[in-house]
């Protein structure tokens, strides 16, 4: 773990590679980025569904809005099963799928907000004002795509998710620089803790074997009985 901490930069640097290369491919690449679009909008969908699933099951004590929240979520699955197709199967082409993708959105963002605002209502849902608030937008959202589905092609959102992929790139690269800031300093400080430590070891201290036997002067022992000459 230690390894991959150390080289998190070599990491990000390849994904923002990737993420950039994906994006500007899709930007480049109509046929293809319409294909990405139906494909990754299949994807949410269908792990939208498995992550509402358990907790749905474990919160939700009214029997009639497990049903109707059971009901949208086939539904999405479905839909995002149906879209996955659609961009595997051979002699499609995303470019005629234009024209019903903006009411399959919008259908499905629609669903969303009026199984929320019908299970606030009739079956006596938790009443939170922010997720009020985002499923009232939600609704309405999925309403002007289907109502101006002239401009929700899947051609709209493949600039879309091709800026979004450079934007992301973009992020991870600087993400990554700022890690491999840290990590030359890290490496600086750990190089110089390692050659002081070396320089420490080098330095020779006189042993005890080297050092000459010392023997230390007799002292004069006056004897305090001897006759003194005055």
């Amino acid at each position: 773990m230690e390894g991959l901490k150390k080289f998190k930069w070599l990491y990000l640097w390849i994904a923002a590679a990737g993420l950039i290369a994906f994006g500007l491919i899709v930007l480049i690449w109509k046929e293809f980025g319409q294909s990405v679009v139906i494909f990754i909008s299949g994807l949410l969908l269908i792990a939208f569904v498995l992550i509402r699933f358990i907790p749905l099951i474990k919160t939700t004590r009214n029997k009639w809005a497990i049903t109707i929240n059971a009901i949208e979520m086939f539904v999405d699955l479905v839909v995002g099963v149906l879209l996955i197709v659609f961009t595997v199967k051979e002699g499609t082409s995303a470019t005629d799928f234009n024209k019903i993708y903006p009411f399959i959105l919008g259908g499905v963002l629609y669903l969303r907000g009026l199984v929320y605002l019908l299970e606030l209502s009739f079956f006596e849902g938790k009443k939170e004002a922010v997720k009020f608030i985002v499923h009232l937008a939600i609704l309405t959202v999925g309403v002007v795509i289907m109502a101006r589905y002239d401009s929700f092609t899947t051609e709209s959102f493949r600039w879309i998710f091709g800026l979004a992929f450079c934007l992301s790139g973009g992020i991870a690269g600087v993400d990554g620089g700022n890690n491999y800031r840290k990590y030359r300093e890290k490496y600086s400080s750990d190089k110089n803790k390692k050659e002081k430590v070396k320089e420490e070891k080098e330095i020779d201290f006189p042993s005890s074997e080297d050092t000459p036997n010392y023997i230390p002067p007799k002292e004069n022992n006056i004897n305090q009985d001897s006759d003194y000459v005055c």
